[in-house]
């Protein structure tokens, strides 16, 4: 910082929700908040196969059963964990409705 204050926010997670998001602030201040020192580049290899699922649940309700239960079964082949609620589903079904025809 301006005063010679050293913020470390390097850490191990990949997400941290906790708070305003510091990096992307100096990022975004274009070095009028302080000097980025030391980066972080996380490089990972690219999956040999990519595999869609797409689920309907009973409720909402059911969503966060259904990650802890992916995340245990599927481990690290689990990338992506969405939800597309029945409003969302419909508008897609009629812009793209070669893919989502068997869920309308």
């Amino acid at each position: 910082l301006s005063d010679g204050v050293i913020i470390d926010s390097l850490n191990r997670f990949d997400k941290n929700n906790t708070g305003y998001d510091l990096k992307k602030l100096f990022i975004g201040s274009e070095g009028t908040l302080g000097v980025i020192t030391k980066v972080v580049v996380k490089l990972v290899i690219k999956p040999s196969a990519s595999n869609v699922v797409l689920l309907s649940l009973p409720s909402i309700k059911n969503i966060s059963e259904l990650l802890k239960l992916a995340r245990i079964q599927l481990n690290d082949m689990l990338s992506a964990f969405e939800y597309i609620d029945q409003p969302s589903l419909h508008t897609l079904n009629l812009v793209y409705p070669q893919y989502l025809t068997r869920f309308s």
